[in-house]
């Protein structure tokens, strides 16, 4: 082979690895999460309630019943959940503390919360990162958290008229892509559902369109880390009586999209809301 031949042949493997790398770069993920963003991101629950019962003590456990009052990340439907508090520290396995005077009867706390419904634990509890008093300011920090590191859907406003339109904001903050409806050519699917509280605690679902009626819907499309995607809602759900305007009270309303394109539905809530 001669000089000009083996030249070219080192010139094609030099662009051919440089194409390698700079589509390795572009596809790479974001740096691993770390501090608030990994504390978020392992909180499967994060919610704020009022302690209705303290349950006796199992070994090194002692369950503490909770009243939801809201849930700012995750699914949580139930109008009370059950948290098992560990009472020995993490360096110390073997000794027992008495239950922290936090979970009195009736006190309202903010519980980021870890685990799965039957069996949740509060995260971080030892360090104190994982229970807050249920005050304005630390509700606005731990949502000013969630929206900066997780899927959240927000409304333009907190208390809202009766027939007044409703303007949710979808954005993705979690370090992936995700796929929604919220980005395809037909956004008002993305409203799954809406829910209104009950006097007992629990929520009633309103469908917002006619269950009779098949839609021409488009597939959930992809929103990138950053993205964010806005609709408007004409605040109507359906009945018997046709569509009629969302009733007074204190609503959510319900989203699922997919981290993996025709992968498994999750589901995400807004934040609570009032018609008037």
């Amino acid at each position: 082979m001669g000089p000009a031949r083996t030249l070219a042949v080192y010139v094609m493997i030099l662009a051919a690895s440089l194409l390698v790398f700079s589509v390795q770069a572009a596809a790479a993920k974001l740096p691993p999460p770390s501090g608030d963003d990994l504390f978020i991101r392992n909180s499967i629950v994060i919610l704020a309630g009022e302690i209705i019962e303290v349950k006796a003590p199992r070994e090194n456990i002692n369950p503490v019943v909770i009243r939801v009052l809201q849930v700012m990340k995750g699914h949580y439907e139930a109008a009370a959940v059950e948290v098992n508090v560990t009472l020995s520290p993490p360096c110390l396995p073997d000794r027992i503390e008495p239950l922290s005077l936090e979970f009195e009867k009736g006190k309202q706390l903010i519980l980021c919360l870890t685990g799965t419904p039957g069996d949740f634990y509060i995260n971080e509890y030892w360090t104190g990162k994982g229970i807050s008093a249920f005050t304005p300011e630390n509700m606005e920090r731990f949502l000013g958290l969630v929206a900066a590191y997780d899927v959240t859907l927000r409304t333009d406003k907190e208390i809202y008229a009766p027939e007044e339109p409703v303007t949710v904001t979808f954005t993705n903050k979690s370090g992936y892509s995700i796929h929604s409806h919220f980005a395809s050519g037909t956004p008002g699917v993305g409203i799954n559902t809406v829910e209104i509280r009950q006097e007992n605690g629990s929520w009633k679902t309103l469908p917002v369109d006619n269950p009779n009626v098949d839609y021409d819907i488009d597939a959930p499309c992809e929103l990138l880390h950053g993205d964010s995607r806005t609709f408007t809602w004409k605040a109507l759900v359906w009945s018997e009586e046709g569509y009629q305007p969302l009733s007074p009270g204190t609503c959510r309303i319900k989203h699922m999209f997919q981290r993996q394109k025709s992968g498994e539905w999750l589901v995400l809530y807004s934040n609570t809301f009032q018609v008037e």
